[in-house]
């Protein structure tokens, strides 16, 4: 009981349940998916599979390959502004590019493994700019990728 009695005296709650606090903004800014997904710099990790022989995945190669990534995310960046036309537009435009980067590479930088994580990748980019992925059948990038 004098638990009870000492959050009753409790001068926070006191001033909580009197509607008189103050609801200051956190510091915290809330990331939106999108930027969450451009931090992520996923296509930087493929670089460690230099470590299984695999030359194709050097440093070089898998900066260009998330260049192309922030690019597209950067030019969505205000989705809400473009229609559904541009933003699929971004999406062939960026897929296009993967294909230039793999034929540049004898077409061996994006094997079945990467192109899952690359699908799913370009797929969550499409999710967070509210794209309807129900519309295209094996993801947004089947319709303009080579690989």
């Amino acid at each position: 009981m004098d638990k009870l009695d000492q959050l009753k005296s409790w001068k926070k709650l006191d001033v909580y349940l009197n509607n008189t606090f103050e609801i200051l903004e956190s510091p915290q800014i809330k990331q939106t998916e999108l930027q969450r997904l451009s931090n992520q710099k996923p296509l930087l990790d493929w670089e460690d599979k230099l470590e299984d022989g695999l030359d194709q995945y050097t440093k070089n190669n898998c900066e260009n390959a998330q260049r192309i990534l922030d690019k597209l995310i950067k030019k969505l960046n205000n989705y809400q502004a473009l229609d559904l036309d541009a933003k699929i537009k971004l999406f062939k435009n960026a897929v296009l590019e993967f294909n230039a980067l793999n034929e540049s590479l004898d077409g061996s930088f994006i094997e079945t493994g990467e192109r899952e994580d690359l699908c799913n990748i370009l797929d969550n980019i499409a999710d967070a700019v509210d794209i309807d992925l129900q519309e295209f059948e094996d993801g947004i990038a089947m319709e303009w990728r080579a690989w």
